[in-house]
């Protein structure tokens, strides 16, 4: 009889040790922190639902840009963070940017005037090429396929005025600003010529590139409104400098564009 109790004993002694571990690894489950959403941020500029199932977050390139514009002098000075993944299949030395804005048909000026690695910052070194409509940048260390950096550019810009239909520059009260920042080349995908460096006719679109994530903030004097790609999603007014810094973003896109005016107004103002 004795032994028959300790049987007993024993067997409930070990399912309770069960439950128990049961019930930790339950609780570690529950307690365990959800990964974030690295799309998250861009979530006001498109529906979630609308990516294909298999949309690559990670090899698509971002940008984070910074613009001071001021329009009387037509003005622009920028700084960029982009992230780029080599996706040539091949192991990459150079990254090129455009710099649309010095094609003949624009009538623009666009220059880089530094380049870095980020987080380290240090500096990396570039030069004009395709007809000052690029610039090439030469890493300090190669990239290997498949492989992410991410860079710090900064930029000044200064765009025409004209009268009648501007495509890019001042025109009356609208200073129309698309292709205002170094923009990605894309890629091809053929490791033999990985990059597309076409330079585009006058009487053709001009921008060639790879769908991108943005986040924009634009720093323009109170009485100007800035119409843009994607979606306004914060203001911050300073009346002492008489400023207003906007904050944009833009689920993927190929290009992010913006127009500044005192005369446009956003529906509903």
């Amino acid at each position: 009889m004795a032994s028959f109790f300790a049987h007993r004993f024993y067997k409930l002694l070990i399912v309770g040790i069960l439950l128990g571990a049961l019930v930790g690894l339950s609780a570690c489950t529950k307690h365990e922190p959800e990964k974030e959403d690295p799309m998250s941020m861009y979530y006001p500029a498109f529906h979630k639902e609308s990516l294909p199932a298999d949309f690559d977050f990670e090899s698509t390139p971002r940008y984070d840009l910074t613009f001071q514009i001021d329009p009387e002098k037509r003005v622009i000075k920028g700084a960029q963070h982009v992230h780029f993944r080599n996706l040539s299949g091949r192991i990459l030395r150079d990254i090129y940017v455009r710099l649309y804005p010095n094609l003949p048909q624009l009538g623009g000026v666009m220059e880089v005037t530094a380049v870095r690695t980020l987080p380290d910052g240090f500096a990396v070194g570039f030069i004009n090429d395709v007809d000052d409509t690029a610039v090439r940048i030469t890493l300090i260390d190669a990239l290997q396929p498949d492989e992410d950096v991410d860079l710090g550019i900064d930029f000044k810009l200064i765009a025409p005025e004209k009268k009648g239909y501007v495509l890019f520059g001042k025109s009356e009260d609208i200073f129309s600003l698309p292709y205002a920042y170094p923009m990605l080349a894309r890629q091809t995908g053929d490791p033999a010529a990985p990059w597309r460096l076409d330079v585009p006719p006058s009487f053709a679109d001009i921008a060639i590139t790879d769908l991108a994530f943005y986040s924009v903030t634009v720093e323009l004097p109170n009485d100007y409104t800035v119409l843009t790609t994607g979606v306004d999603i914060a203001d911050a007014v300073d009346d002492s400098s008489g400023m207003t810094t906007h904050h944009f973003v833009s689920g993927p896109a190929r290009e992010w564009s913006m127009a500044v005016s005192k005369s446009l107004r956003h529906v509903g103002q």
